[in-house]
């Protein structure tokens, strides 16, 4: 029998944790995959695959290397209404994601991280949303992987859910290692800032009495 059954993108924040937990829950073994964003990051998923038993590889990308258009930082933000200058991220993780399938065939399933349903409440409309360019790349994927006879898709098995009903399925002691933050103080200090959109976002799913397992 193959050592794994499934592949799971795992960034360290709520969704993709609560995947990790869903897959650990029902008896799968997912070959974890964690493209380095910061150190923090890397610490707190160490710390939950130790926790949850599972294995999590690390992928670091040198693209220091590559110029970047200082006159279009918010090129991408311009158009999609994001707080943030940005360029997508989203392409990491499938691409390291779909290599890992690659070098593992007989695995069928990517389960990936998404709160499609809401934030706070089922339908508020402040969830994820599952736009273009992710359905271009996930689509793009799984032609590549047809191509080789690789019977693989990507799939959030949890985006019926909020994000805060992810976040209470988790365990109280994966609760307290999740990290989002992208702030620089935070992450040398491996703690969410709460002030941030992914901090903010964080702290609103998150239920009053709950906080105090926010980092």
């Amino acid at each position: 029998m193959p050592e794994y059954d499934c592949i799971i993108p795992w960034s360290g924040g709520v969704e993709s944790t609560a995947v990790v937990n869903w897959a650990v829950n029902n008896n799968k073994t997912p070959l974890c995959i964690h493209v380095r964003m910061n150190p923090a990051e890397w610490s707190s998923v160490q710390k939950m695959a130790s926790i949850f038993n599972v294995n999590v590889f690390k992928v670091e990308q040198d693209i220091s290397q590559i110029p970047v258009d200082p006159n279009n930082r918010n090129f991408y933000s311009k158009r999609f209404g994001y707080h943030n200058k940005w360029s997508p991220v989203i392409h990491n993780w499938v691409y390291w994601s779909s290599f890992a399938n690659i070098t593992n065939p007989t695995i069928k399933n990517i389960f990936y991280g998404h709160c499609g349903a809401g934030l706070v409440e089922q339908g508020d409309g402040l969830g994820d949303q599952m736009h273009d360019g992710a359905v271009a790349i996930f689509n793009s994927f799984e032609n590549y992987f047809n191509a080789y006879f690789v019977d693989s898709k990507f799939i959030a098995p949890l985006d019926h859910l909020t994000k805060r009903e992810q976040w209470l399925t988790l365990p109280n002691e994966i609760k307290k290692e999740i990290f989002t933050c992208n702030v620089y103080e935070s992450i040398i200090n491996e703690t969410n800032c709460r002030k941030c959109p992914k901090c903010t976002s964080l702290t609103r799913a998150v239920p009053e009495n709950e906080w105090h397992f926010i980092k």
